[in-house]
């Protein structure tokens, strides 16, 4: 069976390269059509992707973001010049509507099913700001044969947001498939406790962007310091709250530390493992690989209610959720809780539920709607 995969975001979004290589290890043929916006894109490496086909074109440009029908258009016609249609047996979009939108249209003209990914950038921006696209969504979804989430939280935003006729299509059609992290994660852990709740080890990773709220983070790390002597280290950079968030460290440098990127999957694994606790209390957030890799490595998670990875872990302790992260206060309350509870039990819990997110397991979910 062959997959054709369209994603405008390919060549930026490591998880696609993991499922494409887990499709492929049980036995599908994958081609994917990913257009992009700029040169550097065209020069993805595509050598550790086990794709029978990969078409990266320079097709979108800036103005693509208003003309959403003629970018869509360049889409379509270029899959049909560079891609041999007759070999595809199944189309997924991994987005509703700029990858949905060209499958839609091959569905009409060749009859070939399609499944689509709804993601955060198509409810919380399409969905939000071009009203003018309902007609198409609509088309989209009563079309597809499956509809893919990545958590329950996004979900039932989505549900929540559209009309009853159009939310009893989804319903039937829905399946919950979480992206996954690297094998690498799941390799030679022995997890430790710290002996010493009163001295606890704070992650964030992540972009500074305003709505990861790290000021607030940082601000509830403070209040926390009156009962526990915490530790927070602050790893990423960029981003409209860079100059804010790393003026906040300056002033708090004995107990906070502020790291670059870290993209060694090894580096990283060790950073998470002399850490206690993983904190990010983003509005909105996407999906959040990152709460995946700390509870792989034993660590608690302070999150987002109804955002990321909320919905995943409802009958299992692994951490804390915030409902409002511009509230410092209820922050702070939420570290101390899960310093209060955290012991052995937790971190093994922790490890445990990171299990859902093998590829292995997700590979298996997605065997099943393709066929």
């Amino acid at each position: 069976m062959r997959i054709l995969h369209i994603s405008n975001t390919f060549a930026r979004v490591s998880v696609y390269k993991e499922l494409i290589n887990g499709l492929s290890e049980f036995g599908f043929k994958n081609s994917v059509f990913a257009p992009v916006k700029n040169e550097e894109e065209t020069r993805y490496d595509i050598s550790n992707v086990k794709s029978n086909e990969i078409v990266v074109k320079e097709i979108i440009n800036y103005f693509d973001k208003i003309f959403f029908r003629r970018k869509c258009s360049k889409i379509y016609n270029s899959i049909i010049d560079h891609i041999n249609i007759k070999n595809i047996d199944h189309i997924h979009a991994h987005t509703l509507y700029s990858d949905g939108y060209p499958a839609y249209k091959l569905y009409r003209k060749y009859g070939i099913p399609y499944t689509i990914t709804i993601r955060s950038s198509d409810i919380n921006a399409y969905s939000l700001l071009r009203k003018d696209l309902i007609f198409i969504r609509n088309k989209i979804i009563n079309n597809a044969s499956n509809i893919i989430f990545t958590s329950p939280s996004q979900k039932n935003k989505y549900l929540n947001n559209i009309n009853l006729r159009l939310r009893k299509e989804v319903i039937k059609k829905y399946h919950i498939i979480p992206n996954g992290i690297s094998n690498t994660f799941f390799s030679n852990y022995n997890p430790k406790v710290s002996n010493n709740l009163n001295k606890i080890s704070i992650l964030y990773i992540g972009r500074f962007l305003k709505l990861k709220n790290i000021p607030n983070l940082i601000k509830a790390i403070d209040i926390v310091r009156n009962k526990y002597e915490v530790r927070l280290t602050i790893v990423g950079g960029g981003g409209n709250d860079q100059h804010l968030i790393k003026k906040m460290i300056n002033k708090r440098n004995n107990y906070v530390t502020l790291l670059d990127y870290v993209k060694d999957e090894n580096v990283l694994i060790n950073l998470y493992r002399s850490h206690d606790i993983f904190a990010m209390v983003s509005k909105p957030e996407t999906f959040g690989l990152v709460y995946i890799e700390a509870l792989s490595q034993g660590l608690p998670i302070i999150y987002t209610a109804g955002e990321g990875v909320d919905g995943y872990f409802d009958h299992t302790y692994v951490g804390e959720k915030v409902k409002n992260p511009k509230n410092v206060n209820e922050i702070a309350n939420k570290i101390i809780n899960l310093i209060v509870e955290f012991n052995n039990d937790i971190v093994k819990k922790s490890i445990i539920e990171a299990e859902k997110f093998k590829w292995n397991n997700i590979i298996k979910e997605y065997r099943n709607i393709y066929k």
